[in-house]
């Protein structure tokens, strides 16, 4: 965030900008929001890492809301380390979703 502070107040027109506002400025477009629900949102499975200090706790129940019926898991560590070291619960919620779709389609 130093950097990305210091980059923007080099910038005449995002001079007053905190960085953190200027990212999610940026990130706006790739919204979840912005885009039409899947045909199946209960079979999504949203998986949120509980230490996060990309995506806060709130952000990941509000992406949650989003899609109606989808279910949300908490895993431990932050952004990227959840990523590594809880790899099987990613392998899980995706071995879910898949059930759900295919229980979905046949029910």
């Amino acid at each position: 965030w130093e950097t990305l502070a210091q980059e923007l107040k080099l910038s005449n027109k995002f001079k007053n900008i905190r960085p953190q506002t200027h990212l999610a400025n940026l990130l706006n477009f790739t919204h979840i929001n912005e885009f039409p629900l899947p045909m199946q949102p209960d079979a999504a499975i949203f998986l949120a890492a509980r230490d996060d200090g990309i995506i806060p706790p709130h952000s990941a129940k509000n992406l949650s809301k989003s899609w109606p019926g989808s279910e949300l898991r908490w895993v431990n560590g932050g952004h990227v380390r959840s990523f590594f070291f809880q790899r099987k619960a990613f392998r899980q919620a995706i071995i879910d979703s898949l059930e759900k779709i295919s229980a979905l389609s046949h029910g």
